[in-house]
């Protein structure tokens, strides 16, 4: 059980050491760029992924805002398939209610 709680803080490091690096990197092509970060009335995954390789900041910021909330939801994820593998029961019931909660809002939030 102990791994799973250092597999676990790994995911959460990673992925937050990950969310700085892309606010650093948006700073860093706000400077070079002299752009300044846009406001979007609605966010879509797809040309944010394409803007962050185009050195657009706006992009590189929001995509670290992507990462920053599906971090948690990545070790809900890991701790859903440790439970499977552990066949313990009511944590996986409780993992899984708690991740079609997560899809559900997701997909309420894109529909609105």
């Amino acid at each position: 059980m102990k791994k799973v709680h250092i597999t676990t803080s790994k995911i959460l490091t990673y992925g937050t050491v990950l969310s700085l690096l892309l606010i650093v990197l948006a700073l860093i092509e706000m400077l070079l760029l002299h752009t300044s970060i846009e406001t979007y009335s609605s966010v879509d995954i797809l040309p944010i992924l394409n803007g962050l390789f185009s050195m657009n900041p706006t992009d590189t910021l929001y995509s670290s805002l992507l990462v920053i909330i599906f971090t948690p939801v990545a070790s809900l994820i890991y701790l859903t398939f440790f439970f499977l593998i552990t066949k313990d029961i009511p944590m996986i019931i409780f993992s899984f209610t708690v991740l079609c909660i997560i899809v559900s809002a997701v997909i309420m939030g894109l529909g609105s």
